[in-house]
Formats: structure tokens, C-alpha cells, sequence
């Protein structure tokens, strides 16, 4: 479709859609305090956010299907997208709120074809699956931190797949399974001594890495414990030898 569809409830409105939307070319949230879409949301060509009060939702929960994802401002709005869904360029978050890719219920697949980038927001919380299309997946940073809402799994094809934010799993039984045809799987967690160590070496070029995330954290507390550890011995070792030195150099005089 051609129709271009423009959405406006001012800064302290709310948008609420409940049934599906498609044949539309371009859909436009103009200004608003929020907004649900309950039905899949089908654009042909762009999907763009101008301007969403700070701390309000913006939640899709039905599948989004469009072309591309434009954010103008970066505003502290929150994402929800709830039950999956494709866009085709290349994703770059840019609202400086909170992202939410899947929920807890299905078995939705949310597909960013181009490729996808989530290191603006303040966190990002993820569940089901998460997939690129041979492209790189680059997910939180010192600044936004990960936490799994249920089982997830993310796919990258080729792609590289970066996770450098911290993790955190809301679930005793949450996993993480990793799937690329990369042979390094690389997890950087800002806030442990292991961050910049290699996790996972896959095998062979197509090999699953399934994480369990408490696993994955007990192993971040036990680094810390063992990092204390070598300092003090070092400054044992330390106070040790110029005591020795101390001994050494009276005993010479």
C-alpha cells in the first residue's frame, strides 16, 4: 500500500490500536505519552518515532513487520516488542530508555534482517529468539546491561554476535544459546576481571553454544573472589620482599 498514517495524542496522550494494521507504506508516531499496538503491525517501508514523552511504553504486541526503524530523538521512552516480527535495514536503538525484545509466552522469532545495534538504551531485557541474517548483532555495554527474561536464543548467521553488556538472568532456569557460524563467541562483561577474555571457542564453524546463565554469573563471583586472592598475595609478596630487603642492607652496616 501507499497510505502514509501519521499518529498524534499530543505529549500527555496515549495511542492505543487494538486491532491489526497493514496496507501502509510509512507510519509515523508524531507525539505522544505512550502507545499500544495490540495487533501485528504490517509497514511497508518505514516505521518512525519523532518524538514519545520520557519514561512512557511504546509496545507491540503483536508482530512488527517493516522496512525500516527510525527513532529521530533520543528520548527516554521504552520499546516493548512482544511477539516478534522482521525489520529489514539495519537497526540502531536510539531511545535512551529501556528495550524489550520477547516476552516470556510462544515461541516468537524477532528478526532484524540488516543487522542489529542496542547500546543507547539503558537496558535491555530479552527472551525467545533474536536473529540477524548473516549480520552483526551487538548487544548493551557499560551503559546497558542485559538481563534474560526466559530462555533465549540469538542467531546471527555469519554475523558477528557481540554481547559486552552485563548479564543477569531474572529465572533460576534462564539459557542463553548463542548460534553462529563465527568460530569465536565473545562475551564482554564490563563488571567483571574476565571481560575481555575469549568465553566460548567453538569447534567447528557451525557449532550451538548453550550458556546457563547462573552458571555464567557464578563463574563472574568466582573470578572476583580469585582476582582478590592474587592481589594479596602480590602485596604479601611485596611487603615480604622489602622487609627482606630492610633485613638485608642493616645486616650489610
Amino acid at each position: 500500500g501507499g497510505n502514509i498514517l501519521t499518529l498524534d495524542a499530543g505529549a500527555a496522550g496515549t495511542i492505543s490500536v487494538t486491532g491489526a494494521v497493514s496496507a501502509i507504506n510509512d507510519l509515523t508516531i508524531r507525539d505522544s505519552g505512550g502507545a499500544t499496538f495490540g495487533g501485528a503491525v504490517t509497514v511497508s517501508n518505514d516505521f518512525i518515532i519523532t518524538d514519545t514523552t520520557a519514561s512512557t511504553n511504546i509496545i507491540f504486541n503483536g508482530a512488527l513487520t517493516a522496512g525500516t526503524f527510525t527513532q529521530s530523538n533520543a528520548v527516554g521512552y521504552n520499546l516493548q516488542f512482544n511477539a516478534g516480527g522482521t525489520i529489514t535495514d539495519a537497526v540502531n536503538f536510539a531511545n535512551a530508555g529501556t528495550i524489550t525484545i520477547g516476552d516470556t509466552t510462544g515461541t516468537d522469532v524477532m528478526t532484524f534482517t540488516g543487522g542489529l545495534i542496542v547500546t543507547t538504551p539503558t537496558a535491555l531485557t530479552l527472551a525467545q529468539t533474536i536473529t540477524t541474517t548473516n549480520t552483526t548483532m551487538t548487544l548493551g555495554d557499560s551503559g546497558t546491561g542485559i538481563t534474560l527474561a526466559g530462555n533465549t536464543i540469538l542467531n546471527t548467521g555469519s554475523g558477528a554476535l557481540n554481547i559486552n553488556g552485563a548479564l543477569a538472568g531474572a529465572d533460576n532456569n534462564d539459557s542463553l544459546t548463542l548460534n553462529s557460524t563465527k568460530k569465536d563467541f565473545i562475551i564482554k562483561n564490563p563488571k567483571s576481571p574476565w571481560h575481555k577474555k575469549k568465553l566460548f571457542d567453538a569447534q567447528h564453524t557451525s557449532q550451538k553454544q548453550v550458556v546457563d546463565i547462573n552458571i555464567l554469573l557464578n563463574r563472574v563471583k568466582i573470578d572476583k573472589k580469585n582476582e582478590i586472592k592474587r592481589k594479596i598475595i602480590f602485596f604479601s609478596f611485596s611487603i615480604l620482599g622489602f622487609s627482606l630487603i630492610g633485613t638485608l642492607l642493616a645486616f650489610l652496616k
